[in-house]
């Protein structure tokens, strides 16, 4: 037989006093753990050690930092240079880039102009180089390569930009950059930036042979992928 308990019980509600004491609170919390991570595969020494930067009184920022500056407010959704100065301002921000103060638009500008073509290509090679690096620490012998293309609006007048084939939006300029990724990793190890009128397959040939090129070589077979737009007689 089972009875039931009539009893009531009751408690009385405390009030919580509420106080925001902190003047450094931030929303990118998260990327300290990134930037260690990407400390510790050597990016940001890599970047000091291909670009460095003579300090003058007018020098606050290296182009390490930078360069940096974007790689981290690309992973945090922040994709215009306007933008990049109120990240930079970011307490924890500016503590991980170690800088001075937060980074203008027209630094950013200025920086990434002076490094040009030459710059571009050593920057390409050393993403090239660590990417190479990563697939030989998997210990891959055989791996596939996916190759693939994309599509990219942009608004204004942003040099390479093109018109041409925009299933999103037709009749904008755009970018069609072509992507390889190492499917057993989940990770792409090529890209390159095209105008958006390039047809599918422009420079795939050269494409892949850089890419090839990167590869480590204890890499003995390489299975290639990719869809009909990238078609060339001398994949067969």
């Amino acid at each position: 037989m089972q009875y039931k308990n009539s009893k009531k019980i009751s408690f009385t509600a405390g009030s919580v006093k509420k106080e925001f004491s902190s003047e450094q609170l931030t929303s990118y919390s998260g990327l300290s753990v990134t930037s260690d991570f990407i400390n510790h595969c050597g990016i940001y020494r890599r970047l000091e050690h291909l670009f460095p930067t003579t300090r003058h009184n007018a020098s606050r920022f290296s182009t390490a930092q930078i360069l940096s500056s974007i790689l981290l407010a690309s992973l945090c959704g922040v994709h215009r240079l306007k933008r990049i100065e109120n990240f930079t301002f970011d307490a924890l921000v500016s503590r991980l880039l170690k800088l001075p103060k937060n980074i203008d638009q027209d630094t950013i500008r200025r920086h990434l102009t002076g490094l040009g073509e030459r710059g571009a290509r050593s920057l390409h090679e050393l993403l090239l180089g660590f990417t190479g690096m990563q697939v030989s620490h998997c210990g891959l012998s055989r791996l596939t390569l996916d190759c693939d293309s994309s599509t990219f609006t942009v608004y204004g007048n942003q040099q390479g930009a093109e018109v041409g084939y925009n299933s999103h939006k037709k009749g904008s300029k755009s970018y069609h950059p072509i992507l390889c990724f190492v499917t057993e990793m989940k990770l792409l190890v090529n890209s390159w930036l095209r105008p958006g009128s390039a047809y599918t397959s422009n420079g795939v040939c050269e494409f892949v042979k850089e890419t090839l090129a990167a590869l480590p070589q204890k890499v003995e077979k390489v299975f290639f992928r990719a869809d009909s737009g990238f078609f060339q007689w001398w994949i067969i």
